[in-house]
């Protein structure tokens, strides 16, 4: 594993965690990075919880971490952003505080070694489910065509689990920071008045499309890395049995976001077809 300056931030966003059986799966999550020599930096951001005074105690004593509040809830993902905006190293492994990363994923990630600041790189499996292994590659504006008619392409565009080089990441998104990044996006829905709880939910959970979205659009490219593979959710049973996304738990409405963001894709890319996300 190199280390030196490639050491990176860990940031991970956190939200109303004693419900996840007490804290433990969030620090299930922490726990490898915080053994591993890649990672010097472990950044909690707590999205405007509740119980952030019990995440504290929960977490403390974890190697390399600071734990981040912020006052007002921002959703998915300006918490996101904020955790890349605070972090300090200059690459950062984004991450939810379901999900559990082995100390391969690490070793994969050191060895991606020289990282490009005009790639996000994303995982190529999520246990035990989101399998896109099938997508492995580099994709662009120009041959997202390709990516979007794959029959998983729901999958690979909706990891949010990237890592981004933190300046350009910043330079791209700082324009929509804020507690309501919903309001910042077009009212694709024809709404209005999009204060109903329910809208919130909705776009919250379509923080990963929009990521990857913006990101090829201002040129950059999405790298899925073969066999750099996550738990989605806890290592246990039980708590499999539990895990659900914020894409499963959204309205139904959530649903015509996908194509939106794939034609605003195939658009930019000079495509008139518009891919099945059946």
């Amino acid at each position: 594993v190199h280390v030196g300056w490639r050491v990176i931030s860990f940031a991970v966003t956190a939200y109303e965690e004693s419900r996840r059986n007490n804290f433990a799966w969030i620090r299930e999550c922490l726990a490898p990075a915080a053994a591993h020599p890649f990672v010097s930096e472990i950044i909690v951001v707590d999205d405007g919880s509740s119980d952030v005074n019990g995440l504290a105690a929960a977490i403390a004593g974890t190697p390399k971490l600071r734990l981040e509040h912020l006052e007002v809830n921002h959703g998915v993902f300006g918490a996101k952003l904020e955790s890349v905006i605070r972090a300090s190293r200059p690459w950062v492994m984004m991450a939810d505080s379901d999900n559990v990363f082995g100390a391969d994923y690490f070793d994969r990630l050191a060895a991606l070694c020289p990282f490009n600041a005009g790639t996000l790189y994303s995982p190529s499996f999520g246990k035990p489910a989101l399998d896109y292994r099938e997508m492995v590659g580099r994709w662009t504006v120009e041959n997202c065509a390709e990516l979007v008619k794959h029959r998983l392409s729901g999958c690979g565009l909706n990891t949010g689990n990237q890592f981004v080089s933190r300046g350009a990441f910043v330079a791209q998104f700082m324009r929509y920071r804020g507690p309501r990044f919903d309001l910042m996006l077009p009212d694709y829905f024809g709404i209005g008045d999009r204060s109903d709880l329910k809208w919130r939910r909705v776009y919250d959970s379509a923080d990963s499309f929009f990521i990857n979205k913006e990101w090829m659009l201002g040129g950059g490219a999405m790298e899925i890395v073969p066999n750099l593979a996550y738990i989605h959710g806890s290592l246990t049973p039980e708590h499999q049995r539990l895990v659900r996304s914020s894409w499963e738990q959204a309205p139904a409405e959530k649903d015509r976001l996908p194509p939106i963001f794939t034609r605003e894709l195939l658009d930019a890319a000079g495509r008139k077809a518009v891919a099945s996300w059946a």
